[in-house]
């Protein structure tokens, strides 16, 4: 059984990152990283990521330049033979927050997310 050091939150379906310039939709966020689920239209991307912004605009939440690392990137099975896109899970672990950044990301996920995931 893996053991996380922070618990994962579930959001609405309408909080996004954007990561490398693909924005895509949350599937949980959690104090120690984020995994998001974006259209794939180049492949595998490199494990050299720097930042990651989030955006909840029901909840007018914006944090910006959230400094992180690849964890994974893999893509999703289409099970449609006839998909013209593919999908890719992409797992981000955050570096070294800010007081700051801890501060408002924690108290975003006790107002706007639902815990477990």
């Amino acid at each position: 059984m893996e053991k996380r050091k922070h618990p994962r939150y579930t959001l609405q379906e309408n909080v996004i990152a954007v990561c490398e310039n693909h924005p895509g939709r949350i599937r949980n966020l959690s104090l120690g990283g984020v995994s998001l689920v974006y259209l794939n239209l180049n492949g595998i991307s490199s494990k050299e990521i720097g930042l990651v912004d989030i955006f909840d605009g029901d909840n007018d939440f914006y944090m910006a330049g959230i400094p992180c690392q690849q964890r994974e990137d893999q893509l999703i099975l289409n099970e449609s033979p006839f998909a013209m896109t593919t999908m890719t899970q992409k797992s981000l672990s955050f570096s070294e927050l800010t007081p700051n950044q801890n501060t408002l990301l924690k108290n975003y996920l006790e107002q706007h997310a639902i815990l477990g995931d």
